[in-house]
């Protein structure tokens, strides 16, 4: 069972994660989202995993869709960079539109799971990394159970792996076990095309690829976001090097040691970017100065004179000279 290390932020950047609706585990130094995070207020539709690549996340993505208890339901599956960060994800949604699941959920827009719901499940996972354990949580109930590893770059989404256990329990210890629920999921991973495992009221499998189909947007951005992802965890671990900093806590990154630091390091490398984009800009305003110039016949015009030029030429869109 692996239980989150006792933590509490004293730092500006750790009550920033803690803000963000995630606390971090010193046992295992990694990043896990809050059961009363901020997210869960929002819930989940599709339109997020579009827009993930936008906000440098490429993952897999796996929708696992299936009626239950006069609900529909979503259990989605997470895993992969998620900017300066590998990390894996366990999501628990549903609404009160149940049906056939028939390819039409991804319309729906789904609730997060309620104490209620999530008092039916027990989630587990172990994220594997090219065979070597990375992150491990659960059993938990949860809505949305997370491991996020900071400084670890992972190019590829499938050297992941989740083994993920999912145990369906009565929601009353003295009503009897229903099965309804776990049948239902089975047969929705097996329609995938799963081949989970059940132990008693235990369900395991293994994510490596996802199933079912992926955002569009991934295709389009991945090889781009990537490679920024990448600067992004170099920086990242430059920035713990000049820090001394030998874990990920976020109380070790204290603001007033962070900026010089930030500055020492990111200054030469922006420095260069902002120099060629301040060059070409004046370039431009070079040549725009020059067309001026040619066109009124003078050399330099006088503030009136280009005033003027703009008014005739521009905006009203005249052929008058300046004289």
């Amino acid at each position: 069972m692996a239980t989150p290390t006792a933590w509490e932020p004293h730092t500006v950047t750790a009550r920033a994660v803690a803000a963000a609706g995630f606390f971090y585990d010193p046992g295992q130094d990694i990043i896990y989202s809050r059961m009363d995070a901020w997210q869960r207020a929002v819930g989940f539709n599709w339109g997020y995993d579009v827009a993930a690549p936008a906000m440098h996340m490429i993952i897999d993505c796996e929708t696992i869709y299936f009626p239950a208890n006069g609900k529909m339901w979503l259990i989605e599956l997470w895993k992969g960079q998620y900017g300066l960060e590998t990390g894996c994800e366990i999501g628990v949604y549903n609404n009160l539109n149940p049906h056939t699941p028939n390819g039409s959920e991804r319309g729906d827009h789904y609730f997060s799971a309620s104490n209620l719901d999530i008092a039916q499940l027990k989630l587990s996972f172990t994220l594997k990394r090219r065979g070597a354990e990375l992150i491990k949580r659960g059993p938990q109930s949860h809505w949305w159970l997370t491991g996020f590893k900071w400084g670890v770059f992972t190019e590829e989404t499938t050297d992941l792996t989740m083994d993920v256990v999912i145990e369906f329990q009565p929601l009353l210890p003295v009503l009897p076990t229903s099965d309804d629920m776990r049948l239902a999921f089975v047969a929705a991973l097996k329609k995938l095309g799963y081949s989970p495992t059940t132990v008693g009221r235990h369900v395991s499998f293994q994510f490596i690829r996802a199933k079912s189909s992926q955002p569009s947007t991934r295709i389009a951005n991945e090889e781009s976001v990537q490679e920024h992802n990448k600067w992004l965890v170099e920086k990242y671990n430059a920035l713990k090097a000049e820090l001394r900093l030998s874990s990920n806590d976020p109380n070790g990154f204290i603001f007033s040691e962070v900026a010089p630091v930030v500055h020492k390091v990111v200054r030469p490398l922006v420095r260069p970017v902002v120099k060629n984009v301040v060059g070409k800009v004046g370039e431009k305003v070079a040549a725009a100065k020059q067309r001026i110039e040619h066109d009124l016949g003078k050399k330099p015009p006088a503030p009136g004179e280009i005033f003027a030029f703009f008014h005739n030429k521009v905006w009203r869109g005249g052929n008058r000279s300046v004289t």
